[in-house]
């Protein structure tokens, strides 16, 4: 008798599960709208994430008041040390991007 109440069971399930999907099928364009505003929204947050940390690491590597030279030591360094990076482990990273590359 307990099989004939989980047969029973598990098709009432299938059978919602099969609405549902119908039934999500037919707010398909709703449901893309929902996701499409959900990554709007990660997407913003993520750039204002982004900005606030650049600010900030600006703030820290540029305070008021420090001594000129400091804004130009650390441009200076940091392209030398991407220029090193570059040279020792992307030796091939050469070019701008599509326009260096070349027909097959």
């Amino acid at each position: 008798m307990s099989d004939g109440l989980q047969m029973t069971s598990g098709s009432r399930w299938r059978n919602f599960l099969l609405d549902y999907v119908a039934e999500l099928r037919q707010r398909e364009g709703h449901i893309f709208l929902v996701l499409a505003s959900v990554i709007g929204a990660l997407t913003g947050l993520a750039v204002v994430a982004f900005m606030v940390l650049t600010e900030r690491m600006g703030m820290r590597l540029y305070p008021v008041g420090v001594a000129p030279w400091r804004r130009v030591l650390f441009p200076v360094v940091g392209s030398l040390g991407t220029g090193y990076l570059l040279y020792r482990y992307f030796p091939n990273a050469r070019g701008s991007g599509v326009p260096q590359t070349k027909a097959a």
